[in-house]
């Protein structure tokens, strides 16, 4: 049986749109996205790496059952676009995301 939850295997971020979009290795539920999980990052590593949690980006979409498309808030949209050292390409935005973002169908974690 099933017994691990969904692993992200990519994400795409078009600031210009406003999307985030997370791409996962199998069907997710929806209904479980907490995306004050999902964090992003200048450095995958460095301790003195700036990020930022996504506060009020409320509103998402389920595509394909295993992507999932966040709509970013505007007021998530301008504090990431005054960020100088973030989300400005993609060698300085990285995506970091705990076991509690998203369950699967059969609600494995």
């Amino acid at each position: 049986p099933d017994e691990r939850g969904p692993d992200l295997i990519g994400f795409d971020l078009d600031m210009n749109a406003g999307e985030l979009i997370l791409h996962f290795d199998e069907n997710v539920d929806i209904s479980t996205l907490n995306t004050t999980e999902i964090i992003l990052r200048n450095s995958p590593s460095d301790a003195s790496h700036v990020e930022y949690v996504f506060i009020t980006s409320t509103t998402y979409r389920l595509e394909n059952y295993s992507d999932i498309v966040i709509d970013i808030s505007g007021n998530d949209l301008n504090e990431l676009n005054s960020m100088a050292f973030l989300a400005t390409n993609e060698n300085n935005t990285y995506l970091t995301y705990s076991g509690f973002t998203v369950a699967d169908l059969i609600g494995n974690r």
